[in-house]
């Protein structure tokens, strides 16, 4: 009994050893893979793994991902619902902020006016305004995530006229 486990606790020595010396081998072979690596594994510890609890129990993820469309109707009757039309927008971002969505980025200065071309072959990102949307991310921090995107107009007091969501899965 005392050699399978001593043969135990060598082969996972050898194979923590091979593991760590194989990583070190990828990183001095290609170190343009390093921050890949690292944005996977600190994507899978950090990464919502659930919808935010105001969409808890709306959808299943095999409807929201045969039909997004829908999903983002449905999810868009339940913001009407729960912060109608005369709603001062407040109550909303401190709703949705609190439940940990986030402020978009401002788009890049380089980026492109809506209804100018791109020269062919070109990466760009397309300007937007970035005020009254709100997104929330989640997922396995590897393969999949989704995103809800809440966005809002207001009137001159503040107050909510159109509601709006937005629901996307990507995958690898």
């Amino acid at each position: 009994m005392k050699r399978v486990a001593l043969w135990a606790s060598i082969i996972f020595v050898l194979g923590t050893v091979i593991f760590v010396l194989g990583i070190a081998t990828v990183w001095q072979l290609y170190p343009e893979s390093t921050y890949l690596m690292f944005a996977i594994v600190r994507g899978a510890i950090t990464a919502n793994h659930h919808p935010p609890k105001i969409v808890e129990g709306q959808f299943s993820d095999g409807e929201a991902r045969r039909n997004p469309e829908h999903t983002g109707r449905k999810l868009t009757a339940l913001l009407e619902q729960k912060f109608p039309t005369g709603t001062i927008d407040s109550v909303l971002k401190s709703e949705l902020l609190g439940q940990g969505f986030k402020f978009l980025p401002p788009p890049p200065p380089n980026c492109l006016p809506p209804g100018q071309s791109a020269p062919v072959g070109v990466v760009f990102t397309r300007c937007f305004d970035p005020t009254n949307k709100l997104k929330y991310e989640w997922g396995d921090g590897f393969v999949c995530s989704n995103s809800l995107l809440v966005t809002w107009s207001t009137n001159g007091r503040g107050e909510i006229t159109r509601i709006e969501a937005h629901y996307r899965e990507t995958c690898l």
